[in-house]
């Protein structure tokens, strides 16, 4: 797997957090009700550092939809019996909100602070079979997804 997939997984995993958090019946954390259009959008994930299998993906960016990748998230859940993990939103403030994810082999802990009234800084920490990992990134929301051409 090349280091631009492996980044795409991570971001995916990274925003699969948040709508787990609906599932649980968790409320949407306040830092993402603040900024205009929530947490569903195109936003531009910037790696800005990392520790562990994080680092090679340093300086890496990318756009993604939130909305595919909530689809996707939720799959792959479904998939893997990741369904089954526990999470919990430990911190809700407006400026920032931090979200624990524990799974049967790996504990992930986002951390997600306001930097401006469209983007955050993000910090991802795991610890799982494959040792420890951290990854510091940046969100940027860049507005709606783009509509899905009609499927006649």
């Amino acid at each position: 797997m090349n280091a631009i997939t492996s980044a795409a997984i991570l971001i995916a995993v990274t925003l699969s957090l948040l709508p787990l958090v609906h599932a649980q019946d968790m409320p949407l954390p306040k830092l993402l009700q603040g900024i205009p259009g929530g947490e569903k959008g195109r936003w531009k994930m910037e790696v800005l550092e990392g520790t562990g299998r994080g680092a090679s993906r340093a300086g890496m960016s990318m756009t993604v939809c939130t909305d595919n990748v909530m689809d996707l998230a939720q799959r792959r859940d479904k998939d893997t019996g990741a369904a089954s993990c526990r999470h919990k939103l430990v911190k809700d403030t407006a400026d920032e909100a931090v979200l624990e994810s524990e799974c049967r082999e790996r504990k992930r802990t986002l951390t997600m602070k306001r930097e401006s009234e469209t983007s955050m800084l993000l910090t991802l920490e795991s610890n799982g079979p494959r040792g420890p990992e951290s990854m510091k990134m940046r969100s940027t929301r860049r507005g709606s997804c783009p509509a899905q051409p009609s499927q006649n």
